[in-house]
């Protein structure tokens, strides 16, 4: 008889810790930590950011500029 492990879902991004972010996107190649700054940095300008929004975006530019 086999064992089934469920596989819980990925916690969203969101959700996330900034650490957590900054830890995730520094296990990433620099174009794809590039590549997620960039997406951030879109969706901040199309949208009102709250602070923990912008904390987290400037997590990840720091992140991607020590990768």
């Amino acid at each position: 008889m086999t064992h089934v492990v469920e596989k819980k879902p990925p916690v969203p991004l969101r959700e996330r810790s900034v650490e957590q972010l900054a830890r995730l996107l520094l296990k990433t190649k620099k174009d794809q930590a590039k590549a997620a700054v960039a997406r951030w940095a879109a969706i901040a300008r199309h949208e009102h950011f709250v602070a923990r929004e912008r904390e987290i975006l400037a997590a990840l530019a720091y992140a991607a500029e020590g990768s």
